[in-house]
């Protein structure tokens, strides 16, 4: 057979597969558009975010809220800062809505006591700040909520930021510690972007870079990167998880000198979660099997890697949750946010 012929009968094949692929996957279009890619829940317009499994008939979930959260956000909701030491960390941005407000950089929580004789600092992510809820709702107002209930004498502080890492949420604890008070409680929420997302791409290879780009134009090309990349995902993961550990021992140890309270909680992801319904298997799906590796992967080297000294898991809080609570693969709606506080206030009531 000649060279040409040769030539001819892959290129065929090669077209065939493509047209195989896009039959399969009904996706017809020669490039991605990017509007189309999954994205946080706050950004969706409230017509959209409404219409979803887990905000169909939320009584909270009004035009005037979503409207003004996006309103006020809309800029940027973080912004960034430096520490004495140079390490550098994010604060939420301060507005002021009737429903959704951030104060002195904190965003607001609700029924705190009058008196209190100590402080409960909660630092995490997006997944903490809860774009998704009015104030009355936020997993620190639930919080605040159940120890309000009990005569408690505690105050709680949502340090929540949207884009935190632990690294990010290390750096803002020193930058505010002169606020801590010998007994007060750090409680740190990870997880969602402690996995590699934020870092991945840095460590690609060269060609698999190049391969990636082309995958824009070809689905053959773009199915072969991630058969190519799967295993880098994981070792990705797996280090940056263990890497991970080795800071929350420190933040641990740095809390303890200053005899302040600590206690790390890994947070819940969808892809974590036990017997999805119908509407979480699509939503898995449609983020792709990037995020898919890497939360399956990063998350069960946590969960190995986790010292029940200081550190705990709410990965099983929503497997019984029908309809679902996740608005995409991390943030929550109001059910998601008060079981959630529930499950965080179980697990550290006693270090109190």
């Amino acid at each position: 057979m000649r060279t040409h012929e040769i030539i001819v009968l892959v290129s065929i094949a090669l077209l065939a597969s493509e047209f195989c692929l896009r039959l399969r996957h009904h996706e017809w279009k020669l490039f991605r558009d990017p509007n189309s890619k999954p994205q946080s829940s706050r950004f969706y317009d409230f017509e959209k975010i409404s219409s979803i499994e887990p905000h169909k008939n939320c009584d909270y979930l009004t035009k005037e809220f979503w409207l003004e959260m996006q309103n006020l956000t809309k800029d940027r909701s973080g912004i960034k800062m430096t520490n004495d030491s140079g390490n550098r960390y994010l604060v939420a941005k301060n507005c002021n809505g009737r429903l959704f407000s951030v104060e002195e950089n904190l965003r607001t929580t609700l029924f705190s006591p009058k008196f209190s004789t100590r402080n409960y600092f909660l630092f995490g992510s997006s997944t903490l700040h809860n774009f998704e809820v009015p104030n009355h709702l936020t997993t620190a107002t639930m919080i605040q909520k159940i120890f309000s209930g009990s005569n408690a004498e505690l105050t709680v502080h949502n340090y929540g930021v949207s884009g935190a890492t632990l690294e990010n949420n290390f750096a803002r604890m020193q930058a505010v510690e002169h606020k801590f008070n010998d007994g007060d409680l750090i409680v740190l929420l990870f997880g969602i972007n402690d996995v590699g997302l934020d870092t991945y791409s840095s460590y690609e290879s060269v060609i698999l870079k190049i391969i990636r780009r082309l995958g824009d134009t070809s689905l053959l090309i773009r199915t072969i990167h991630r058969r190519l990349a799967q295993s880098g995902w994981k070792k990705h993961a797996k280090i940056t998880a263990q890497h991970k550990i080795k800071l929350l021992e420190e933040i641990y140890e740095w809390a303890t000198l200053k005899n302040i309270k600590f206690k790390a909680i890994l947070e819940p992801v969808l892809h974590l979660k036990q017997n999805p319904n119908n509407y979480e298997v699509a939503l898995r799906k449609s983020f792709g099997q990037k995020l898919e590796v890497l939360y399956k992967f990063g998350y069960e080297e946590f969960i190995r890697l986790l010292d029940p000294k200081f550190a705990a898991s709410t990965t099983n809080v929503f497997n019984q949750t029908d309809p679902s609570v996740f608005l995409d693969q991390a943030h929550i709606n109001a059910v998601g946010t008060e079981l959630l506080a529930a499950e965080i206030v179980k697990l550290t009531t006693p270090c109190l």
